[in-house]
């Protein structure tokens, strides 16, 4: 083989790569393949792979990686993804309007025939099969939001109209907004007109920012930096808090663990403030007999709440359930001894907190748990969870479930409910979820 069908075949190689590491339905020019070799080969190498059926050529120096299904065959290609790939190709800067713009953030459920585009390039359009994009030529004022969620927001929005604005379209609009980060929440400040300000101060007010955070074990200073790094509206924490004292007993925690027990008595003796109110349930290490003196309307610190276990709470409009402690077949049927010093006894879960939970009239938005659901997939072999729990959330069906105690990350799904492990913030991993939720809606 000559030099050169050596260097043909090793760009067709790096295409043929770059394209396998792309979901399908992925759009894409000659452009993207820069680094594989040079023009006249990356061309080569798309025709040849076009030949032989592996992407889609869908009009000149245009293709995708289609999507194949076993019924019906090449699905047709996301008229979004070619748009983003003609403006990756042509350096500029797109933004969807009018009708599709109102589509993608559920305003209409009418899919248009012509896709619309705004840009700060020249006016085009292609025909891609029986659909139609438009890229028209826009100011500069109007293209200052452009490629955000903001400037989609926008733009639907001003397509729909003001008066044209119905009960209806508030939910979907609202379930959109959510999806929000804060940068994009001050884009539309910024740059909306004021009707869409106003819109969208209404809806967020029904939009709950939730911090949820795994194991504190006393370390608040840690505690208050995350909070204030991440605005919200309220902290939920999933127990090992680490309320200890000097004089508390310590007989709950590994002896090797007693060196490091945070700063909480610092925040106790100064009665230093929380950022946000945060609201906990107890672990398997904490001072349960300073924790059953306090009750869930009773702060500990200001903004800080104790949640015994079986309560449910509305907090501003969303309803948590709490469960904290692990557990133990043991103990799980009998209750604490009296005058019981033992501190594990004292942190496990009892038949008749999870009975008061399943009793609960209303719809438990999210539950608190210490102890984990044997739903999620940890990656490690060690299998974690508690089938009691699995029994609860099957029950009781809130949208979300959040537990601590493993000290590692980990998702799964129970029924509807999604559930989430925390690790702790002390260690290495991932110990916080950000949550976006509408008041009394899930």
């Amino acid at each position: 083989m000559s030099d050169k069908s050596k260097n043909i075949q090793l760009t067709v190689n790096k295409v043929k790569f770059t394209i396998y590491g792309h979901d399908r339905d992925w759009c894409t020019t000659p452009i993207d393949f820069k680094a594989a070799g040079s023009d006249t080969g990356v061309r080569y190498a798309l025709h040849s792979l076009c030949k032989k059926g592996m992407i889609r050529r869908l009009a000149k120096g245009l293709y995708d990686y289609p999507i194949i299904d076993d019924d019906l065959g090449m699905m047709p290609p996301d008229l979004d993804k070619v748009a983003k790939a003609l403006a990756r190709k042509n350096k500029t800067r797109i933004q969807p309007s009018g009708a599709y713009a109102a589509n993608l953030i559920g305003l209409s459920e009418q899919v248009p025939a012509k896709i619309v585009f705004v840009t700060d390039g020249y006016s085009n359009k292609l025909k891609i099969g029986n659909r139609e994009l438009l890229f028209k030529k826009a100011s500069p004022k109007t293209m200052v939001l452009a490629g955000t969620k903001a400037g989609l927001v926008v733009s639907g929005l001003k397509h729909i109209g003001q008066k044209y604005i119905t009960p209806q379209m508030e939910h979907p609009l609202t379930r959109h907004l959510k999806k929000l980060p804060d940068k994009d929440i001050k884009k539309i400040h910024q740059h909306a007109p004021a009707w869409i300000r106003n819109l969208v101060d209404k809806l967020q007010a029904h939009i709950k920012r939730i911090l949820i955070i795994g194991d504190v074990h006393g370390h608040l200073d840690q505690l208050v930096k995350i909070i204030k790094k991440d605005s919200c509206d309220f902290v939920l924490q999933t127990g090992d808090f680490g309320i200890y004292l000097p004089t508390s007993n310590l007989s709950a925690i590994p002896a090797h663990r007693r060196d490091d027990l945070g700063n909480f008595n610092d925040y106790f003796e100064s009665k230093r403030r929380l950022p946000v109110p945060t609201y906990f349930c107890k672990g398997n290490h904490e001072d349960f007999e300073f924790l059953e003196s306090y009750d869930s309307q009773k702060q500990i610190i200001p903004n800080l709440y104790y949640v015994p276990n079986g309560e449910v709470l509305n907090i501003q409009g969303i309803n948590v359930g709490f469960l904290g402690g692990n557990f133990s077949a043991k103990w799980f049927d009998k209750p604490v001894p009296k005058y019981c010093q033992n501190q594990k006894i004292r942190g496990y879960i009892r038949k008749e907190e999870i009975e008061k939970l399943k009793q609960y009239k209303g719809k438990i938005d999210i539950l608190i748990t210490h102890e984990p659901s044997t739903c999620l997939n940890f990656s490690a072999s060690k299998k974690y969870g508690c089938e009691v729990l699995d029994d609860l959330i099957k029950e009781i069906n809130p949208k979300y479930v959040f537990s601590g105690h493993i000290h590692k990350y980990a998702e799964g799904v129970n029924g509807e409910t999604q559930c989430v492990s925390l690790g702790a913030i002390n260690y290495q991993g991932t110990s916080v979820y950000k949550l976006s939720i509408e008041q009394n809606s899930v």
